[in-house]
């Protein structure tokens, strides 16, 4: 992280908070979840928390960045509009701004950390998608199990 990541880090380590390291592996892909053990659903949905939480972390750094970079791209093409001073229109600045060699790769770098947050959101609510999946058939399988054994107790109802 750089300039307003790091610092939010320092803020929030000093409540007690840690970053979020990255998970061993890669994203697993959501299969047949009714053919794993109970433990083994658990375990799935510790993998899907965990790359979660990674992704919120990744998500948050690149929000970050991609405001930096606006904000740098904005104070380039001001700078960029003062210095045509051959155009007597605010718009024709603005056209002179645009073309400036500095203000396109502010822009491209703009455009990318836009494309990354946009990507890093998709990838989030995805992970958070397939763990809510998994948490419902394990809970399903809890209230299952909480039934049978009242079954087996008190015969069928």
């Amino acid at each position: 992280m750089t300039g307003i990541g790091d610092l939010t880090w320092d803020t929030l380590e000093s409540y007690g908070f840690e970053r979020e390291e990255r998970p061993e592996g890669f994203v697993a892909p959501l299969a047949d979840i009714t053919a794993l053990s109970s433990a083994g659903i658990a375990q799935l949905l510790a993998h899907y928390t965990e790359w979660a939480n990674y992704a919120a972390y990744r998500l948050s750094d690149a929000e970050s960045r991609q405001e930096e970079a606006a904000r740098g791209l904005k104070v380039l093409t001001n700078q960029a509009a003062l210095r045509a001073t051959g155009e007597k229109t605010v718009a024709g600045r603005r056209a002179a701004a645009s073309l400036d060699a500095e203000v396109q790769e502010a822009e491209e770098e703009a455009a990318q950390y836009a494309a990354l947050v946009r990507s890093l959101k998709m990838l989030h609510e995805n992970t958070l998608r397939r763990a809510s999946v998994v948490s419902r058939e394990l809970s399903r399988r809890q209230a299952e199990a909480q039934y049978v054994a009242r079954e087996s107790k008190w015969g069928a109802a």
